[in-house]
């Protein structure tokens, strides 16, 4: 059994170039000249920070540097594998991206993962409420209406939840068929 990694909190094992630390540490030792993350560069500590005056892209790239990929989560309506990251239709002062004409919000807490077809849905729905004035925007979610089977959480803010791969059944192995003899033929 080879040493555990001397930095504090590693629990990886050192068996790497350096026998006191792990893979990681030592290229961060390399590259960087210290084996301690740098603090502070991340959000409104990071000099390139814009804070809200960020594109309807960077404000996707912010959801995704927070949660990770869509495709790691469960959709929040339908519970399959979600595709993509969808603005809740309540999010406060929603913003206007000119390039591609969609709303977006610069809070990554206003999105939630969700599969192709709910996030359309979704879209669509929230579109229609907002040119028709009729539905208050915060409606829309629990409202997906069509198709019936698509269900709605019951909140808007609703917790995520990370979708795991569904379990491969392996059918038991089948014996072979006896081939005939030459004489049966």
């Amino acid at each position: 059994m080879s040493a555990s990694c001397t930095v504090n909190g590693c629990d990886r094992p050192a068996s790497y170039r350096d026998p006191a630390v792990c893979r990681l540490h030592y290229q961060r030792q390399r590259h960087a000249g210290t084996r301690a993350l740098r603090a502070g560069r991340a959000g409104a500590a990071h000099p390139a920070w814009k804070g809200a005056v960020v594109t309807y892209q960077g404000a996707h790239d912010r959801v995704t540097g927070l949660h990770g990929p869509a495709r790691r989560w469960q959709c929040v309506a339908c519970g399959i594998r979600a595709d993509e990251w969808a603005m809740l239709p309540d999010a406060p002062a929603p913003l206007l991206d000119p390039a591609t004409g969609c709303l977006y919000s610069t809070d990554p807490q206003d999105y939630r993962p969700m599969c192709v077809m709910c996030h359309r849905l979704l879209d669509a729905r929230a579109r229609r409420a907002r040119l028709a004035l009729e539905v208050d925007p915060a409606e829309v979610l629990p409202g997906l209406g069509s198709p019936s089977f698509v269900q709605a959480p019951a909140s808007t803010r609703a917790p995520m939840t990370r979708y795991a791969e569904p379990v491969a059944v392996v059918a038991p192995a089948l014996e072979p068929l006896p081939l005939p003899e030459l004489e049966d033929l």
